[in-house]
């Protein structure tokens, strides 16, 4: 199992409304399926094929569905990592927060300019 997936209930947030968990194939589990049915959430985890075997018609649909909106989240990281990612060189938090809100500022300004040149601000 990756690392990642192993994290899978350490950061699930209470506070956070919506009811469907969006994740690719790497945290494809019977583990993680059960930590989002302790924690009353649905499913989005995209499902890995059989080995040896060809992808159902349903599980190609279920999986482009969860990969449609995935898509758009995975783009702003993309973006972030271009400008450095997480990547800090200061030692101490506030610094570090500061680091990586103006890198935030900066994608979102970089993107309302893309937006505007292609009047779609």
């Amino acid at each position: 199992m990756p690392t990642m997936a192993r994290h899978l209930a350490d950061v699930l947030d209470p506070s956070n409304t919506r009811s469907r968990v969006l994740a690719d194939r790497g945290y494809d589990s019977g583990v993680n399926r059960n930590v989002l049915d302790e924690h009353h959430l649905e499913g989005g985890i995209a499902r890995r094929t059989q080995a040896g075997k060809e992808p159902g018609v349903r599980l190609k649909a279920r999986n482009r569905a969860i990969s449609r909106t995935r898509a758009r989240v995975e783009h702003v990281f993309a973006g972030l990592h271009q400008l450095g990612g997480k990547t800090v060189r200061t030692l101490t938090l506030a610094r570090n927060t500061l680091a990586i809100t103006l890198k935030c500022v900066r994608y979102n300004l970089k993107r309302l300019v893309w937006l505007a040149a292609h009047d779609l601000a």
